[in-house]
């Protein structure tokens, strides 16, 4: 067998196989007989064809299969040969067979990038002070207080921030009504007996501000800018004109910081409740932190290290960033035609970071390997179970369906990429100002 390998780019291979006309005639000899024997040809028992006829009648198939037997066989050679360990097989084609000639056939292939891996030790990083201040803590607390709340109906005081108020709404842009430019959102351009919170922005921009002050019965004009980047993309950057009437409104009553208040939040004083929560904070500004300085540090291994990677891995993780990108839009409220509208912006963002990710986990990997990284079976369920309890799934359906799938070796990398990220991190020069 020949074999003779091109190099189109860093990471991936062309080879150029010959099988030796003798090796595929035996082949092909050997299904001959096959046929012979089990296919039964009119006017003859099966297996009593001669095998002249078999020949001529089956050629076809004969050399397909005989091909279909040869090529993944010496693919196998070829690889071992030029010592390839590809990542992913792109395609086999230029397949020439002819009786008493050379099978000859072209296979292309990605392969792992070969890379120096920088120095990751000791990499500088410019950490963040982590502290709760009380007024913080104050905010939290004023955030049980308004979840906690209930709500009066009044209607002889002004609205004042902070009321829910019901009030019957249409808008207009330009002189054209606003459902008519977003008629599959039909609630940005009109309301009946819709309830906003007055002071804060809700679902149009400045509407929950304007209607501060007014009283039940009142109409109020109220000017609206959609900011450029709003989600409906239709609106983004216009001005609008919206009529409200304020038909109803309810006075929001906080309970009081008590004894009975503190038994539903389970503490037993303030003092307590203000030390969970300082507690709970604390551990949230951390994780917080640490996934920032994680983010910074993959950055400077990225600018550390001169690596190309295989095409074919980078345009399945942009396949896959674009389904997530396209899964959280959607769950955001955008529509699909907004969704295609960004189909340029979105393509460019997952193809910057998939090759960011891939170039990243290479990285990872052999410092993990440098650095023996290893993941044992009791930190893969314990993700497995995480993904279980994120889809509210039985754990072991999970585990199957991920085995099923072959995707429990990534949930393994996964966890390799997480450990090894966080053991360079331990290792950096973190300064904190």
């Amino acid at each position: 067998m020949k074999v003779k390998m091109e190099s189109p780019s860093a990471c991936r291979r062309m080879l150029q196989v010959e099988v030796d006309s003798g090796e595929v005639d035996a082949e092909y000899e050997k299904i001959v007989q096959e046929y012979t024997r089990e296919i039964t040809v009119p006017g003859f028992r099966k297996g009593r064809a001669p095998s002249q006829l078999v020949r001529q009648r089956f050629a076809k198939d004969i050399s397909e299969e005989t091909c279909s037997r040869l090529i993944p066989l010496k693919y196998r050679e070829a690889l071992k040969s030029q010592d390839l360990s590809p990542v992913t097989v792109i395609e086999v084609r230029d397949v020439v067979m002819k009786r008493g000639e050379p099978l000859t056939f072209s296979i292309t292939v990605d392969v792992p990038p070969q890379f120096t891996l920088p120095s990751y030790k000791g990499i500088p990083l410019e950490g963040r002070k982590v502290e709760t201040t009380e007024e913080q803590i104050d905010k939290t607390i004023e955030g049980l207080r308004a979840r906690a709340a209930t709500f009066e109906t009044v209607s002889d005081t002004p609205i004042e921030a902070g009321h829910l108020v019901q009030v019957d709404y249409v808008g207009k842009c330009n002189g054209v009504p606003v459902i008519e430019i977003t008629p599959k959102t039909a609630q940005f351009g009109t309301g009946k007996g819709a309830w906003i919170l007055a002071g804060e922005d809700g679902l149009i921009p400045g509407l929950g501000a304007a209607i501060v002050g007014a009283s039940v019965g009142d109409t109020r004009a109220v000017p609206v800018s959609f900011p450029a980047d709003f989600r409906v993309e239709a609106l983004a950057g216009k001005q609008a004109e919206y009529t409200v009437v304020v038909k109803a409104m309810r006075k929001r009553l906080l309970p009081q910081l008590d004894e009975a208040f503190l038994k539903q939040l389970g503490v037993e004083s303030v003092e307590k409740l203000r030390e969970e929560i300082r507690t709970g904070m604390q551990r949230q500004m951390a994780d917080v932190e640490k996934a920032r300085l994680r983010n910074e540090l993959a950055k400077e291994l990225l600018s550390r290290t001169t690596i190309e990677v295989p095409e074919s891995l980078v345009e399945d993780e942009s396949k896959r960033l674009v389904q997530e990108i396209v899964s959280d839009s959607t769950n955001r409220g955008m529509t699909r035609e907004e969704i295609i509208g960004k189909r340029d912006e979105i393509l460019s963002a997952a193809g910057t970071s998939s090759k960011d990710n891939i170039k990243l986990d290479y990285i990872l990997d052999a410092i993990a390997t440098e650095e023996k990284v290893t993941v044992d079976e009791e930190e893969v369920d314990r993700a497995v179970a995480g993904i279980a309890a994120r889809y509210r799934t039985e754990h072991e359906k999970v585990r199957h369906d991920l085995e099923a799938k072959g995707q429990l070796e990534r949930v393994r990398r996964g966890i390799r990429v997480d450990k090894t990220l966080d053991l360079v991190l331990s290792q950096a020069k973190v300064t904190v100002s």
